[in-house]
């Protein structure tokens, strides 16, 4: 599934930012190392967020301090993994292509929100005559 999202993802942004394949060369890479350390970031953000759910009563305040401060640290990398590589990309693409980079990411987020949320209501409506 999420091959298939990825998948999408990458030619809907090829669409939007109607790269060449020279762009595509310099750009795509660039772009799959963000994404690869983005990722490890949720990771790691998720992996705090489920150790609060899971033992926040046992948390002494110390410890809740700490993972409240590593929470905020990855929210400020994420942030500079942003600024840096919006540079980055305004090296190998044009202003105009960097911005169409920013909107269709924003807007294929949207896209997959609304089809998640389409099959999530379909799926209750089907469950809810069968009780």
């Amino acid at each position: 599934m999420r091959a298939k999202i990825d998948a999408q993802k990458i030619s809907y942004i090829t669409q939007q930012l109607e790269i060449s394949p020279e762009e595509a060369q310099l750009f795509w890479p660039l772009y799959n190392e963000l994404k690869k350390k983005k990722d490890l970031l949720n990771d790691e953000q998720r992996q705090l967020m489920k150790s609060i759910k899971r033992d926040s009563e046992n948390l002494t305040d110390k410890e809740i301090s700490k993972i409240s401060d590593k929470l905020v640290e990855i929210r400020v990398s994420k942030a500079q993994l942003e600024s840096d590589y919006h540079y980055k990309f305004k090296k190998v693409l044009s202003p105009k292509q960097v911005m169409r980079l920013h909107l269709a990411e924003k807007q294929f987020q949207g896209m997959l929100l609304r089809r998640l949320r389409g099959n999530g209501e379909r799926h209750m409506r089907r469950g809810s005559g069968s009780n």
